[in-house]
């Protein structure tokens, strides 16, 4: 707060709203762009006691209680939870410490991957795969070579038939060439 200084009152409110709100927008993206991406080899991450309950009673309420939404079982799933004596969690709470354990455990032989090499093979990966054609870029496709055809067929007739047999093989190739990726 030593250093604050306050913006002066004569600058716009509006503009200045805008901007940060233009900058924190920015830093948003940039901030999604540069998450990192979970390593698939990774360990697992350890349960709680309320999710070993939870994968234990989910099917039996289900069961009980088809109608009931997703969210509503859910919140079912937690009352019945929070109504358990210390010694009926005490089941599920052994389970938990266990599952703890293996997950220190495999922490401490994992190793992550060197972020610099991942970064280099995922820009590989991403060379060497192609983008399929999707149906809006076919159709912009069609439309420019139809226009195209029509502009050569006002030079001659014979010209533009074979221009759109021309287009209809391209776009059998297309789908054929995405087809084989």
């Amino acid at each position: 707060m030593l250093g604050y200084t306050p913006p002066s009152e004569s600058s716009d409110d509006s503009d200045s709203d805008s901007d940060a709100g233009g900058a924190a927008a920015k830093k948003r993206k940039l901030a999604a762009k540069k998450k990192k991406k979970k390593d698939p080899n990774a360990p697992k991450k350890n349960l709680s006691s309320f999710m070993y309950f939870n994968k234990d009673q989910r099917a039996k309420l289900k069961e009980k209680n088809p109608a009931l939404s997703f969210g509503e079982l859910g919140s079912l799933v937690g009352k019945e939870f929070r109504g358990l004596t210390a010694e009926q969690k005490g089941k599920y709470e052994t389970m938990a410490k266990e599952d703890k354990v293996r997950y220190d455990n495999d922490m401490k032989s994992y190793t992550p991957p060197d972020e610099s090499s991942s970064s280099e093979e995922e820009k590989r990966q991403t060379k060497k795969k192609k983008v399929a054609p999707t149906k809006k870029s076919k159709q912009v496709v069609k439309k420019q070579e139809v226009a195209k055809a029509e502009s050569s067929a006002s030079d001659s007739d014979s010209d533009s038939s074979a221009v759109s047999s021309d287009v209809s093989s391209d776009s059998s190739d297309s789908s054929s060439d995405s087809d084989s990726d």
